[in-house]
Formats: structure tokens, C-alpha cells, sequence
């Protein structure tokens, strides 16, 4: 009797001790875990419409542009109603809804109108896949100018190859109130004139007003 007891109290504190061992490794295993630094929380997942803004973002082209100028004029831009076009269908502002307009007034016997063609057919490469579009209106101040064949050569010579409308009668010229050659003016997405250059030069200046109209919302 006495060695049972004595073999039953050392099973009895056989099955104590390993409860407590078992009770202790349960508490570590379940133990509640440091906490995870704040910077590694995410804080919100990216959703599509933030990731589609980002990728709409334009950047600029030229490296250090200056600042944009300020775009605060707005006023309807007067819509095409010219008849003959050149690299390109007939076009309205309809036609161009969502995208920036460059709509320029040149004529090729112009020397200030040549010496800015180099530059806008810069913007045109770099920014035409990012909803860009320039028109032109070539509108001539003399009569060699007016012949639909010369306008051609012109293009091919100069190698432009944006949309470009005869305006013999200056009818968008008078539109647009136009003075003077060249005169630019960009469009918004939304059809309202926002900015206007005349003569050469502000190319800088001209290509971050197109940037930051581009990265307008709506």
C-alpha cells in the first residue's frame, strides 16, 4: 500500500509538472507578437482611379521648364467651319473633344512663321501621343501664298505633318481676332482659348502652359 502511494504521488507530480510545461509553452506560442512598426502598415491600398490619375500625369519633355504662365483667361474657342485640309480630314473642336489644341495662324512666305516651326514640330512629336493636337490655319499675305499647290510644297518642304487649313478668306482668322503672324492659342479639353502667344520665341514658356493642360483633371 505504502509503494502504491508513493508510485501513485510520483505519477500525480509526474502529471503536474508536465501541465505546467505544456501550460507554459501554450502561453509563449499564444503570447501576443510586438507590434509591427507604424511605416510598415500600409495605410490604404492604391485603388484603380489613383493608379489611372497617375498614369495621366504628363511629364514634361524639356527639362527644367519654367513655371507655367497664367492660364486664368478663358473663353470660348470659335469652332472650324473651313472647307479644304491638308494631312488631315476635315476637323471640328468637336472632333478634338478631351484633347489640348494648339490652333496656330501662319502663312509660309513668313519668315517669323518658319522660324517657329521647329519648335511647335517638336511638341507635336513629343506630346501628340499624350492628347496633344495642333491646327494650323495658313492664311496668306500674298497671292502666291493662296495657291492650294504651293501650300503643299510648303508642308512637304517644312515637313509638317500636323492638320493644316486653308483659310484664304481669313474667316477663322477674324474669328479668333487675329492680328498679326504667328499667332497661337492653346485650347483646353473643355474647348476654352487659356493662353496666346504672338510672333516667336516663349517656346519654354508655350510647352509648360500645353503640360500643365494636359495634366488638368476633367
Amino acid at each position: 500500500m505504502g509503494k502504491f502511494t508513493k508510485f501513485g504521488t510520483l505519477n500525480l507530480l509526474g502529471l503536474v509538472l508536465t501541465g505546467l510545461v505544456l501550460a507554459a509553452c501554450g502561453e509563449k506560442a499564444d503570447a501576443p507578437q510586438p507590434p509591427v512598426p507604424a511605416a510598415a502598415v500600409p495605410t490604404s491600398q492604391p485603388g484603380p482611379t489613383t493608379k489611372g490619375a497617375e498614369a495621366a500625369m504628363v511629364t514634361a519633355v524639356t527639362p527644367n521648364l519654367p513655371p507655367p504662365p497664367r492660364l486664368d483667361q478663358k473663353r470660348p474657342a470659335p469652332d472650324f467651319d473651313n472647307q479644304t485640309w491638308l494631312n488631315s480630314p476635315r476637323l471640328s473642336l468637336t472632333d478634338l473633344q478631351d484633347k489640348v489644341v494648339l490652333v496656330e495662324f501662319w502663312t509660309f512666305g513668313c519668315s517669323n512663321c518658319r522660324n517657329v516651326q521647329p519648335a511647335l514640330k517638336r511638341l507635336y512629336a513629343d506630346y501628340s501621343s499624350k492628347g496633344f493636337e495642333i491646327v494650323a490655319f495658313h492664311d496668306p499675305e500674298f497671292d502666291y501664298e493662296k495657291k492650294l499647290e504651293n501650300v503643299q510644297n510648303a508642308l512637304s518642304e517644312g515637313g509638317i505633318k500636323y492638320p493644316v487649313a486653308i483659310d484664304n478668306d481669313f474667316k477663322t482668322w477674324g474669328k479668333y481676332g487675329v492680328r498679326a503672324w504667328p499667332t497661337l492659342f492653346l485650347v483646353d479639353k473643355q474647348g476654352q482659348i487659356r493662353y496666346t502667344h504672338i510672333g516667336e520665341g516663349a517656346y519654354e514658356e508655350t510647352e509648360a502652359a500645353l503640360v500643365a493642360l494636359l495634366n488638368e483633371k476633367g
